[in-house]
């Protein structure tokens, strides 16, 4: 096939991928806490995907450069083409029809990865769906993370990236204390924040290694072995950038956040074509052949002269791939009500709320709720602090659901954890001891109307919420503290303390209508 007839068909490709994926060019971002900054923050710190146009971007470089693998081949009819890709194309209107529904802009990157499948598959079946499977992976992989699977992962990346800093640390002789997710040094408090916490960077990582492999048509074999290093990669290189900041908080690298992803990702890349090079000494010394990119010479047909039928069905798809981000209707979340949280009593059996507490942003990061309640209780010479937040599903890429609920304020590890039941209500919570530098409080914390970590994934992921698959009952979390009094009668009566708040807000709940009554 003469090199023109590819370059056309392989341009028609692409300029249909910037057609069908117009939309993700105009989305804002998907988290709230990167709504203002800059693109190139979002881009390498948005822990829920800020890699939109990276993604689009990398699926176009490999389609033309897999371009002679798209070639329409001789043998194969029409009967066979569309066999491979009907489903995949009917698949690809599925998905674009849901996320039209739904406003989840997620889920048009695996339509598009659907849509680019079926149409290699059109022009040259099987072979064709070898040659887009790298772009249709890098449209995956760019796919923004659902909201209650970066609730369920932040926390213990960000325990696990501040607790091997300190190792790190500690084997460089710097002194140092470790809180949480804090690492106290000299006259400053260093913070491991969900965008440092290393998610991201694994994104970024894994879809460059798929564009460097792909660029360099690696074989299946080094392909995978490839993906295998790059968590571990990435995890290092983050390991390296959070220990520079905490060794040097002045320098102007450790102040421009931009610069910080650069490096990461350049020194990334470069690490990758090391181990590249090493693979790829190593096939050559096994003999292993390197991967054609297209058909064989005498398997290839010419691209300009698809049948017309083929031609007839892509125009169809498109055109029905665009109505059905304008023709499907759109979800309707009902009429918001007055929240119940709203009206809740300010004086519950002597004990008064003295002050309205805000919520800590850096703590909470990517857990986000319809309302919330944050209040300090006092009775005489005791306290207690209350947390409810609310999740009301109306809005998308917001959730309740997260480990990060249980501390009350940033630099606390948990210490020790159970089971309590309360007396009264019967409700069943879990019990905490949040230890941080210099005090300690005891928690209980429980949640209504959540289920199962993985069915609150899956729900995300699928934006059941926001269709007629919807949950009716609110979900809420409740977190009850105290601070603990030292001395074991101190302890007793904390603890004591802790017991009675949790069974006066419970039963106001339950009062209120906000939570059901305990089962057995």
């Amino acid at each position: 096939v003469g090199g023109r007839s590819q370059d056309r068909f392989a341009l028609a490709g692409l300029a249909l991928l910037a057609l069908l994926g117009i939309d993700l060019f105009t989305a804002t971002s998907v988290t709230h806490a990167f709504e203002d900054v800059e693109v190139s923050e979002a881009f390498f710190y948005d822990v829920s995907g800020g890699g939109r146009f990276f993604g689009v971007g990398a699926a176009a470089l490999l389609i033309w450069q897999w371009r002679a693998g798209l070639v329409a081949t001789r043998s194969l009819g029409i009967g066979a083409r569309l066999c491979w890709a009907g489903p995949l194309l009917g698949a690809a209107l599925v998905a674009r029809a849901w996320s039209a529904h739904t406003e989840a802009v997620e889920w048009q990157f695996p339509a598009l990865a659907l849509a680019c499948l079926g149409g290699a598959a059109c022009a040259n079946g099987s072979g064709g769906l070898r040659a887009m499977a790298p772009a249709a992976a890098a449209l995956l992989l760019a796919m923004p993370l659902p909201t209650a699977g970066v609730n369920a992962l932040m926390h213990p990346m960000q325990v696990v990236t501040a607790e091997s800093v300190s190792v790190l640390l500690g084997g460089l002789g710097v002194p140092h204390a470790l809180a949480g997710e804090q690492i106290h040094m000299r006259a400053h408090i260093f913070y491991v924040i969900e965008g440092c916490a290393g998610l991201r960077a694994q994104q970024i990582l894994l879809l460059s290694t798929l564009l460097y492999s792909g660029l360099l048509f690696r074989n299946a074999r080094q392909v995978i072995l490839l993906f295998m290093i790059t968590p571990m990669l990435a995890y290092a290189i983050n390991q390296l950038r959070i220990l520079t900041i905490v060794l040097s908080p002045e320098t102007s690298l450790s102040q421009d956040h931009s610069a910080q992803g650069i490096f990461m990702l350049v020194l990334g890349v470069v690490c990758i074509g090391v181990f590249d090079a090493l693979l790829q000494r190593m096939e050559e010394r096994s003999g292993a052949a390197v991967p054609e990119p297209g058909p064989n010479a005498e398997e290839r047909g010419d691209a300009s002269k698809l049948p017309p039928a083929l031609v007839t069905a892509v125009v169809v798809f498109v055109g029905l791939y665009a109505a059905a981000g304008h023709a499907v209707p759109v979800w309707q979340a009902p009429d918001p009500t007055e929240p119940p949280l709203r009206g809740f009593p300010t004086r519950i059996e002597g004990w008064r709320a003295t002050r309205t507490l805000e919520l800590d942003r850096e703590v909470l990061g990517s857990v986000h709720g319809s309302s919330w309640i944050h209040r300090r209780y006092r009775k005489d010479d005791r306290v207690f602090e209350v947390l409810i937040l609310e999740d009301d599903h109306r809005a998308r890429r917001q959730g309740v659901i997260s480990r990060k609920t249980i501390a009350v304020r940033p630099g606390y590890r948990i210490h020790a954890e159970g089971e309590h039941v309360l007396n009264g209500t019967g409700r069943r919570v879990e019990r905490y001891a949040l230890v941080g530098i210099d005090e300690v409080y005891d928690v209980l914390h429980w949640r209504i109307a959540a289920r199962p970590a993985s069915q609150e994934v899956l729900r995300s992921a699928f934006a059941l919420d926001h269709s007629v698959f919807r949950k009716e009952e609110r979900s809420l979390v409740v977190r009850v503290a105290v601070p603990r009094v030292p001395g074991i009668a101190g302890v007793m009566q904390s603890v004591h303390r802790l017991e009675e708040a949790a069974e006066l807000i419970d039963a106001r709940m339950i009062e209120r209508g906000l939570a059901p009554p305990a089962r057995d």
